[in-house]
């Protein structure tokens, strides 16, 4: 948008997109606050425990955001489903909770389907604050580089962030790069997110094995192979 600026700044490249912007408020005088803390909206409150109270989900559970509007930045379909099912078969988790825009709830409805029982879609019965509630509340996000990322970081909670052909340096969640899984640089090197012909190639080297194990990591349920050999098979 700088064409139509009236006035310009120069800021460091290659920093966060949130720094980016705060460097800009910062050259022109305004003070900057680096806040992030999200809140959801009062309304939307009542909203959320109502859906919430109706499906018995009064436990554990966990947030996936499987969705992207480019096909890029996308982890593969296909892995959503058992990622959801191991969730809940292993990591002691009671719900999983789909979130996505209500044009997206086919793509949802196949993943619930391929994760069975104790798998709910959001999408397409609530608006932004409920999902925003879910991110809030949930014991874990897992998600592409998509909003509901951002919101996890703004709500401060456990995440992983799955990303391909934008850099979390520079897109990722604020102040959580650690928390972001990505393929290698020789891979990820040259490419850009509009290209559609990479579809989901990038992200697809992140394996469902590794996102599991950041999974299990996060809600403290890892199982360490050396750990499980020293004492004699049992962890």
């Amino acid at each position: 948008g700088w064409l139509g600026a009236n006035e310009r700044h120069r800021v460091d490249p290659g920093v966060n997109a949130v720094d980016h912007m705060l460097q800009l408020l910062s050259r022109a005088g305004i003070p900057p606050v680096a806040d992030l803390q999200l809140h959801v909206p009062e309304d939307s409150e009542g909203r959320w425990g109502e859906w919430r109270n109706a499906r018995g989900i009064s436990g554990s559970y966990v947030a996936l955001a499987p969705t992207s509007r480019w096909a890029s930045k996308a982890w593969p379909e296909a892995r959503w489903g058992p990622l959801a099912r191991h969730l809940l078969d292993s990591c002691g988790v009671e719900r999983v909770v789909l979130l996505g825009s209500p044009g997206e709830r086919p793509i949802l409805e196949r993943i619930a389907a391929a994760g069975g029982d104790g798998v709910e879609i959001l999408a397409g019965v609530a608006g932004i604050g409920e999902s925003m509630a879910a991110v809030r509340d949930a014991r874990l996000v897992v998600a592409n580089d998509s909003a509901m990322l951002h919101a996890a970081a703004g709500f401060g909670v456990p995440l992983i962030g799955l990303f391909g052909p934008t850099d979390p340096a520079i897109s990722g969640p604020y102040g959580r790069e650690h928390d972001t899984l990505r393929p290698d640089a020789e891979h990820t090197r040259g490419v850009h997110y509009r290209d559609r012909g990479l579809d989901d190639r990038l992200l697809g080297m992140i394996s469902l094995d590794e996102v599991i194990e950041a999974a299990e990591q996060r809600l403290g349920t890892h199982h360490d192979p050396a750990t499980a050999a020293s004492n004699g098979g049992v962890s």
